[in-house]
């Protein structure tokens, strides 16, 4: 049975001659067929989802808008599952330890005065990440994005060795009189450099995690290798160049040359803390009086043996335990008992003398007997 949507939806407000079927959830416009609901979208730029931020009074409200909540809510809460069950999503390297790869590509790089930083594993740019160190030379290999900002396009270098200068790498993007096939396709694509060669152009790096507003990049040495343009820098992932013309260089920020080694000496300063930290000795308290360097001048407490301390086997019996008088002890460091201490032995004292009976065998302590 052909269902007539025409009592309600009315006619179609594309081609004004046919009943409408389909109302569209973004604009409200009711269509009769799919070319009109394509040419509603194309006329109106209209794409056609629901827009569910948008405000209805409480007077309009109806159960439509109700329902269309409700399936927003379920969709939430499926996104939400899906990614509690997304293994890659729901795992970070949040003070964990990377893994050995990651590890020692980190340490490779610190050997060079860089500091590299990951992203989590399910970012773009992690994934996208070819970066590796070659085992056998010894050699970094960078992937190096090259962002042309006058034509909005950006080129990849997968594998570039580090000793590779800028000036052997930029040739193809803006040397218009390269010969090679590729080169001639990629500066089709950005004709703003095709002709300004490598004197026309200035290579910036921005700073990453700088705290000011207005971000700074580092000036790059494009006669330098990548290696020595990257010392004493911070990169996430893999480093991102900027070209830009010359007669555009006043348009960014450029570093300070006292800001172009912060990291560096940040490093250093922290070495400096630690070593200075190692050389502070602790203080030596010395308790022995013969040797004691003042002669007793200033330690007028200290002049005879320390104080006997009673302990608590004495305290609780009133006895000593010795074998002889002459038996001598090892010396050990005794804490004299606090106030709290002795009001515990008291009360177990006074607890003893209470639940001792009174005999004949007994003199005069609970524990004190009578031999005779």
């Amino acid at each position: 049975m052909e269902r007539h949507a025409g009592n309600r939806l009315g006619i179609c407000d594309v081609c004004s001659s046919k009943d409408a079927k389909y109302t569209c959830p973004r604009c409200g416009v009711n269509s009769c067929s799919l070319g009109c609901s394509q040419q509603h979208k194309k006329e109106l730029e209209c794409d056609g989802l629901r827009q569910r931020s948008s405000y209805i009074p409480l007077n309009s409200f109806n159960a439509d808008n109700l329902h269309e909540d409700i399936l927003f809510f379920d969709e939430v809460t499926r996104c939400k599952d899906g990614c509690f069950r997304d293994k890659i999503r729901n795992n970070s390297r949040f003070l964990q330890d990377l893994p050995p790869h990651l590890s020692r590509l980190r340490y490779a790089a610190a050997q060079r005065k860089i500091r590299l930083l990951f992203l989590p594993q399910h970012f773009t740019a992690h994934k996208e990440n070819t970066t590796f160190l070659n085992w056998q030379n010894r050699k970094l290999h960078w992937r190096i994005k090259f962002v042309f900002p006058a034509d909005g396009k950006s080129f990849d270098e997968a594998k570039a060795l580090e000793q590779l200068s800028l000036d052997r790498i930029l040739p193809k993007y803006v040397d218009n009189t390269s010969t090679d096939f590729n080169a001639k396709l990629i500066q089709e694509q950005i004709p703003s450099y095709a002709s300004l060669g490598l004197d026309g152009i200035a290579v910036l790096m921005k700073m990453e995690k700088y705290p000011g507003k207005t971000p700074k990049y580092h000036k790059l040495d494009i006669s330098a290798s990548i290696k020595n343009n990257l010392e004493n820098k911070l990169v996430i992932e893999h480093p991102v160049f900027t070209v830009i013309p010359t007669s555009d260089l006043e348009k960014y920020e450029i570093a300070k040359p006292e800001e172009e080694n912060r990291w560096q000496r940040g490093r250093e300063m922290q070495q400096a803390a630690r070593e200075q930290n190692s050389r502070i000795e602790p203080p030596h308290h010395n308790h022995d009086v013969g040797n004691n360097e003042n002669n007793g001048d200033d330690d007028d407490d200290d002049d005879g043996p320390p104080e006997e301390i009673p302990t608590s086997r004495s305290l609780l019996f009133g006895t000593d335990f010795s074998d002889s008088d002459t038996e001598e002890t090892p010396p050990t460091k005794q804490r004299r008992p606090n106030s709290e201490t002795n009001n515990v032995i008291q009360q177990h004292t006074n607890s003893l003398e209470s639940n001792v009976p009174t005999s004949s065998c007994f003199k005069s302590g609970p524990l004190a007997f009578n031999l005779n």
